[in-house]
């Protein structure tokens, strides 16, 4: 017996590509009329848990800090030890999914503000000793203001920042560059043009080179921050 809808839908299908090709519309976004939505499920195995705090983390504690204890199985405990780690950014669930597959072990998120001067949540899954935990390097420069002690001269009153946000590969164009001087030809820009240069500054890492003029970070400057 013929099922009268899946006829429908096969009629839809031909349609649905005809239009496509005559350019009107994508056979992507196109679905049949009778398609609806699957419901989500409102049982509570479908709820993900709060994801942990990422921006400025402090993991279990820092070196001189107070650890928080936390529970391992007797199947992970103790060698043979493993670490495992990835950006803390990843999106939602996934490191519950990762959590799951390594014995559900707690996953410690640290902010590299902490050793650093710059800003970069990592996510770490483990069986290393928590307590006791010190420093074995010195600390590098901890702020923009150490790394680079020649900007402050230049640093304007209205840009408060102390670190860099996460460092990529992906540099300020120079078109970038020139707009943000073009705004800083008047003496004092005005609250609003301010703000957006600031936001600037912060997407692409710039610091004051000269005055009115933010640059790029070096190649150099990244290795002693990092």
């Amino acid at each position: 017996m013929s099922n009268p809808r899946a006829k429908e839908n096969t009629d839809w299908e031909d349609v649905r590509h005809l239009l496509a090709e005559e350019g009107q519309m994508s056979p992507k976004t196109m679905l049949p009329p009778t398609y609806r939505p699957p419901k989500k499920a409102k049982g509570l195995e479908n709820i993900e848990p709060p994801e942990p705090k990422r921006k400025g983390a402090q993991g279990f504690g820092l070196p001189g800090m107070t650890v928080r204890r936390r529970h391992l199985s007797r199947d992970v405990e103790g060698a043979p030890f493993f670490y495992f780690e990835n950006v803390a950014t990843m999106p939602k669930g996934e490191w519950s999914k990762i959590q799951r597959h390594l014995y559900d072990i707690e996953p410690e998120f640290y902010d590299s503000l902490h050793f650093s001067a710059c800003r970069r949540p990592r996510g770490y899954i483990h069986n290393l000793p928590v307590e006791g935990r010190v420093k074995i390097l010195p600390d590098p420069p901890m702020t923009i203001q150490e790394l680079m002690p020649q900007t402050q001269a230049f640093w304007p009153h209205w840009d408060p920042r102390t670190k860099f946000n996460c460092i990529n590969t992906v540099k300020a164009s120079q078109p970038i560059c020139r707009k943000i001087q073009e705004n800083l030809e008047v003496e004092e820009p005005p609250p609003d043009i301010q703000r957006m240069i600031l936001k600037w500054c912060k997407t692409w890492n710039l610091v004051w080179t000269a005055p009115n003029l933010p640059s790029p970070i070096s190649e150099n400057e990244i290795e002693v921050c990092l």
